[in-house]
């Protein structure tokens, strides 16, 4: 969550990609609406990964 914040801070609506296996526990759930925030859980195969990166990607 640093580095998310600290890109966050030099440049506002960049997407960001959190990879995590324990992603269940946030404070505030529109967080991720809110900041172009992307999540993947863990385990994951490599073309979930592309479909989610092709996806971010065609977002913009």
């Amino acid at each position: 969550m640093d580095l998310f914040r600290k890109i966050q801070e030099l440049k506002q609506n960049v997407p960001f990609l959190f990879i995590s296996g324990h992603f269940n526990h946030f404070e505030d759930p529109d967080f991720l609406l809110r900041n172009n925030f992307h999540l993947l859980e863990k385990p994951f195969s490599p073309s979930e990964l592309a479909a989610k990166v092709d996806a971010i990607l065609r977002k913009k």
